[in-house]
């Protein structure tokens, strides 16, 4: 039975935490064997902590599709809320318990989002930092996996809950240790060099993802602005020529970012690219051993290689690209979403 600290803070949630928690790189699934071998499911990986609510904690709609069910059952007429009150409804976000892991320093490593439900809930924590991908508007956080692997050393997880946008404490902290597996065969780097390649690694891989967007936008607006043309009330003449230049300048740059599109259509061997050289630095993240020497080199490349490319990239976007709207908009063509609102005549 795993040993197990506790903190009570308050009658109204109580928090567990495993002493420790191993840190290794879980391996996948081994090849099946049909009817030869049975192997059960493995326990939860990583810390896993285990918290009592004394309550639950309803939403308002919750709260009156309870008071309903009640109604229904006694045979009582339900009365109408009122609008106002279903738009509240509408506008609530559903009370969150947060799950929040520290390191010896105090500083935040991971939130985690667990039930708000009453009973016992057990959650485990990946030991891993918080994912530093960028987020696209409309991405839902559910499902995200984690960055990378957070060091051995002391943790310390506290409990609490998020109603109406206030948050309050309700248990914590409890201390836990994150101790390596076994010791490896050869000599990984320190912790604290790991942790400075990992934010290196976030912060390019973060240029570059603003990058692509950026690109693909201006591509985007490329095409839009060529279909505006056509319906301008002017000659074909030079801005036909200017856009043509604009959209050749665009496959130029996507090329020097993610290789040949035409190769990687038929699954041909690109030549190194900032993309492929990123996903090679990336490697140095996935084992307990860290980056090596060939994966820094890579993420020295790719970021050298990065600072000139977002720059071609931004200049496009701020300044070839509104140039050339400006003088649609002076030939008549028509307006282009995502520019600027036009004035009422």
């Amino acid at each position: 039975m795993r040993e197990m600290t506790e903190e009570k803070l308050q009658a109204e949630a109580t928090l567990f935490s495993t002493r420790k928690a191993w840190r290794y790189v879980p391996k996948s699934i081994a090849a099946v064997a049909g009817a030869d071998g049975y192997a059960a499911d493995n326990p939860p990986y990583g810390a896993v902590f285990t918290y009592h609510l004394s309550k639950d904690y309803q939403t308002k709609k919750g709260t009156r599709k309870k008071k309903e069910k009640e109604l229904t059952k006694a045979g009582k007429e339900i009365p109408f809320e009122g609008w106002d009150a279903l738009e509240a409804e509408r506008r609530e976000t559903a009370p969150t318990i947060w799950l929040t892991v520290k390191d010896a320093s105090g500083a935040v490593v991971r939130k985690i989002k667990a039930p708000a439900t009453k009973g016992m809930s057990r959650i485990a924590w990946d030991l891993r930092y918080a994912s530093t991908n960028p987020i696209r508007p409309g991405q839902s956080s559910r499902g995200s996996r984690g960055g990378a692997l957070a060091p051995p050393g002391t943790y310390a997880v506290s409990l609490s809950k998020e109603v109406d946008g206030i948050v309050s404490n309700l248990a914590g902290p409890v201390e836990f240790e994150v101790v390596p597996l076994r010791k490896g065969t050869l000599a990984g780097v320190s912790p604290t060099a790991y942790v400075a390649f990992s934010k290196e690694y976030s912060a390019t891989q973060t240029q570059l993802s603003a990058t692509n967007h950026s690109l693909n936008e201006s591509m985007e607006k490329a095409d839009a602005m060529m279909v505006a043309l056509e319906q301008a009330n002017i000659e074909p003449g030079k801005l036909n020529k200017e856009l043509y230049d604009l959209k050749q300048q665009l496959f130029t740059l996507e090329e020097k970012i993610s290789g040949n599109q035409t190769k990687s259509e038929i699954g041909e061997r690109n030549g190194p690219t900032i993309g492929s050289r990123l996903r090679a630095a990336r490697r140095g993240l996935s084992t307990t051993y860290g980056p090596t020497p060939l994966h820094r080199e890579s993420l020295a490349i790719a970021k050298k290689e990065l600072v000139t490319i977002s720059a071609q990239v931004e200049k496009v976007s701020l300044e070839t690209i509104p140039a050339l709207e400006k003088n649609l908009k002076k030939a008549g063509a028509p307006y282009i979403q995502g520019q600027a609102i036009p004035k009422g005549r």
